[in-house]
């Protein structure tokens, strides 16, 4: 399941419990559609939970995190970050890196 988060309260809500993927991201940015094409596919075959953060919309809550380049992928456990993943990869390779941050 992918989440589109709207808000820094509901995603501050949703980081705290679990295995997250968070994918920053902007409309204008051609790699983040591909990137979030990839995660559709990979949503059913890995064990977290896929947030969605427009950093136009959101751009504090990027900010904090340093997101500087797009996309960005983070994979936390429990509101903490144990990777982070910068640019578009292909599905296989991209599965590999989350499981090993895990």
């Amino acid at each position: 399941m992918i989440k589109e988060i709207r808000t820094e309260n509901e995603f501050n809500n949703e980081i705290l419990n679990g295995k997250k993927i968070i994918d920053f991201w902007a409309p204008w940015c051609a790699p983040c559609k591909r990137l979030k094409e990839t995660l559709e596919l990979i949503s059913n075959e890995v064990n977290f939970d896929i947030l969605t953060v427009d950093v136009d919309t959101l751009a504090n809550l990027a900010s904090s995190f340093s997101v500087r380049s797009l996309p960005t992928l983070l994979i936390t456990e429990d509101g903490n970050v144990i990777k982070t993943i910068i640019g578009f990869l292909p599905k296989d390779t991209l599965i590999s890196e989350i499981n090993s941050g895990s």
